[in-house]
């Protein structure tokens, strides 16, 4: 037996244990939480930012996301940066872990420290890539990555002013 097949086989095990029918995601849930973050446009400064997120359990794998972003890159006026966008999550429940993605809609405030060609005011897409840790059944500890790009240029801000963010979250869930 091949290197190859052995590796194979010892996810196996994993893959029926982690089954997500044996996850603690339930429908109806309800999650509420927030924490530090970073924010950087591409070949721009690291600036410190908040995070919050709310969101509704469509399904086991689906849920409805609410998420803001505020950073401060300057600490200057009209500098504050924000954002509140709207989407959707696939997530795959796997007992405590759940590794996530999905694709949020969402309307951006830049202030002064933009890059060009943005305006102070963009809608966009986000692209959440995210790991959640089920400390209990109503507790998690969750790390998202973002990346955002901007709808009035977007074949432009795909690479040269796309932004991105990263951050920690403690998060409560109710409603199972």
């Amino acid at each position: 037996m091949g290197a190859t097949m052995k590796r194979a086989l010892w996810l196996l095990p994993v893959l029926v244990l982690g089954s997500p029918s044996l996850g603690r995601a339930s429908e109806g849930q309800w999650h509420l939480g927030g924490g530090p973050a970073v924010q950087r446009f591409t070949g721009g400064e690291t600036a410190p930012a908040l995070q919050g997120v709310g969101a509704y359990e469509w399904s086991d794998s689906f849920d409805l996301r609410l998420e803001l972003l505020g950073a401060a890159p300057r600490l200057e006026p009209g500098a504050l940066q924000a954002s509140v966008a709207v989407g959707a999550a696939y997530k795959l429940d796997v007992i405590e872990w759940v590794p996530y993605f999905g694709l949020l809609l969402g309307y951006y405030e830049l202030g002064s420290a933009r890059p060009a060609p943005l305006a102070a005011r963009e809608l966009g897409l986000s692209i959440p890539l995210g790991l959640d840790y089920a400390l209990s059944r109503q507790l998690v500890l969750g790390l998202q990555l973002r990346y955002h790009a901007f709808l009035s240029e977007l074949p432009q801000t795909l690479g040269e002013a796309s932004l991105l963010s990263a951050g920690l979250r403690l998060e409560g869930r109710w409603g199972w």
